[in-house]
Parts: C-alpha cells; structure tokens; sequence
C-alpha cells in the first residue's frame, strides 16, 4: 500500500471528503511520521500509539506496530476520531489548504501540547531542557507530498522476495539453461 492509498483508505474510513487538499494532507503526515515505511512501525504510517488486538510496541518505542494494514487504518481512524483531535478531523471535514492542515496537527495533543507560534521550536534540541513543540507546519505539504504519495510499501518488498519468489526465479533459470543446452549443448 501506498502512503497515497493509505490517505484514501484512512479518509474512507472515517467519512471525510476525498478531496485533493485532504490526499495531500494525509500525505504530508505520513510524510512526516514516516511510520511503516521509514520504521518499523509496521503498518501504522502516522506512528499512533494506540494498542490494537495482537499489536506490539516497535523496538524502543511506544509506537504500535499493527498486524494487517485492516488493523492498521483503523488504529490510525479511531486515534484521529477522539475528542482532543477534533481540530485535525474539522481541518479534513473543511478540505483545508494543506499547510492549514499542518498547522491544525501542529495545535493539537498529536503534538503533546498545544502551543502558540511564538514558542513553537523549528526542531526538538535533545537533552538542552527547551519547550518544544512539534511544527509541522514548517514543512511542504505539497512537497511531502510529491515525495511520499506512491512510495512502495517496504512490507510488499520483502514479500516479494521471499522463498517461494527465490524458487520460481531458480526454476526459471533453470528452463532457460536447459534450453540453452538443448539448442546448444547438444552438437
């Protein structure tokens, strides 16, 4: 799946408009997550915590990693559709500009804290004792976006090398040189 697909799965799940605005939205937060496909949140694209039947911290963090991508858009759907992240859900419900999306996820819980621009920091300084706050906003949603929307699905990579890939490959290579040696080998 897609991070494209992912954001009209996620969208029809929860009954929100499947405008552009809204497809670059989601998008861009994949983008910025990176979830399932820049770790090992498997399956959790927008890195929710949320524990789902079967679910399990991936390593070293409280970000789930979910068994089926079924489970996963859900985890995501029931995550945006509390109460606390009404701000996101009202930004897609109004198909908002993208980056007023952003600044919508950057004003809510989904960043820990609200916050106001003025003491919002650019990026995080570990272990310096700052308030921050996350900024999405400081992003391009529309470039996020051209970067993200049909990138593979790391999970359809590896299945597609698995043992029974690797023998069907083997097998081919084997006709191929039998036929080399039947036309060839033969005189």
């Amino acid at each position: 799946m897609t991070p494209l697909e992912f954001a009209r799965a996620l969208l029809s799940r929860l009954g929100l408009p499947m405008s552009q605005n809204n497809l670059v939205s989601i998008v861009a937060f994949v983008g910025i997550e990176g979830g399932h496909y820049a770790n090992a949140a498997r399956f959790n694209p927008l890195n929710t915590t949320l524990p789902m039947a079967g679910s399990s911290k991936a390593p070293g963090t409280i970000v789930q990693r979910y068994t089926s991508w079924t489970q996963g858009i859900e985890a995501n759907a029931r995550t945006l559709a509390q109460s606390n992240m009404r701000g996101i859900v009202q930004a897609l419900q109004q198909s908002a500009d993208p980056q007023v999306f952003l600044r919508a996820l950057s004003d809510s819980p989904w960043c820990s804290a609200p916050s106001t621009v003025s003491d919002r920091a650019p990026d995080c300084p570990a272990g310096q004792g700052v308030s921050c706050y996350c900024n999405y906003a400081k992003f391009s949603a529309r470039a996020l976006y051209q970067s993200w929307a049909n990138r593979k699905d790391p999970v359809g990579i590896v299945a597609a090398s698995s043992p029974a890939n690797g023998i069907a490959v083997l097998f081919a290579i084997a006709v191929l040189l039998t036929v080399v040696w039947y036309k060839w080998g033969r005189r």
